[in-house]
């Protein structure tokens, strides 16, 4: 890994074999049936696994360069596959919304586990449209995310669009595993999955891992997500000299800095407007606020959205 310097250049980058061996595209739907490798859907683009009906055995996934990972995935809950020629999609799309992994919440909704991850930041883009049904919602969401559930669906228009093809959540993974679902248990409607994208935004070894000192801690970011102004609620033990504001991208680029000069112990907050230092704003993404000073510094992950 490459060096990281709090107060010069930031040379710090994600791409690294570690983190690409982290990130997965996976299809559900019909076997072989399966988007090339050069097809990003609305995420990356990279190698996709290929599952029908997943039952509770593990299975390995392939990373986006198509080697085998000791990441596993299984499932329960989804009973078929449907399976549907719609006029408007072809290529890399066609593979992925004209068939979905379905189930209808009688009880269980269609479940994915996905084990042995690195610990660490990540996206997860779920894709649930009901190729043959613009009607149909799913509901998804994923396990211990900043985000709740979300209803995904409607028409397909030849392009991915957000609520209706796809929904997306971010996690800090602590235990090496995610987990997300459609459907809600017991709901007795048809709920399903096309695929998901998982990306490793942050590693936890990496210096913009969530992170905590004995000395300050970032207490909450209010709101979060936002499209506005957040509020960083934060607590120092004692008193600091020198106390630095910085906000970074998931490869490690600072968009913000801000001297907050000399803070006695308690409780503080400085609002971010989410502006970058040329006073641009943010596109929508999971940020990292960093808070340090002396030999101390904790870390939060902080989200834009549209």
């Amino acid at each position: 890994m490459r060096t990281f310097a709090l107060l010069g250049s930031i040379a710090f980058c994600l791409a690294s074999p570690q983190a690409w061996a982290q990130s997965f595209n996976i299809d559900f739907g019909v076997l072989g049936d399966t988007p090339d490798a050069s097809y990003g859907a609305a995420g990356q683009a990279g190698f996709w696994n290929d599952f029908g009906v997943l039952t509770t055995t593990r299975v390995p996934l392939r990373g986006l360069d198509g080697e085998l990972t000791p990441v596993v995935i299984y499932g329960i809950g989804g009973t078929q596959i449907l399976d549907f020629d719609h006029p408007l999609s072809d290529g890399g799309d066609d593979a992925l919304v004209d068939d979905m992994l379905i189930g209808f919440n009688d009880p269980v909704d269609v479940c994915v586990w996905i084990q042995n991850l690195q610990n660490g930041y990540y996206e997860v883009t779920n894709y649930a449209i009901t190729p043959n049904d613009a009607g149909l919602l799913s509901r998804v969401r994923v396990d211990f995310a900043n985000e709740g559930p979300r209803l995904v669906g409607g028409a397909w228009t030849g392009e991915h669009a957000d609520g209706v093809s796809y929904t997306r959540h971010y996690i800090h993974v602590t235990d090496g595993e995610i987990a997300f679902h459609s459907g809600e248990w017991a709901a007795q409607v048809q709920s399903g999955l096309n695929g998901v994208q998982i990306r490793l935004l942050s590693p936890a070894s990496s210096p913009l891992g969530e992170q905590e000192s004995l000395g300050m801690r970032i207490d909450t970011v209010l709101p979060n997500p936002a499209t506005s102004r957040q509020s960083i609620h934060f607590s120092l033990a004692h008193a600091v000299d020198r106390l630095c504001l910085e906000i970074f991208d998931p490869a490690g680029r600072a968009v913000c800095r801000r001297l907050l000069g000399d803070r006695g112990a308690g409780e503080h907050a400085w609002e971010w407007d989410g502006l970058d230092g040329a006073g641009r704003s943010v596109p929508p993404s999971v940020y990292f606020v960093r808070l340090s000073g002396g030999s101390e510094s904790a870390t939060r992950a902080i989200l834009r959205i549209r």
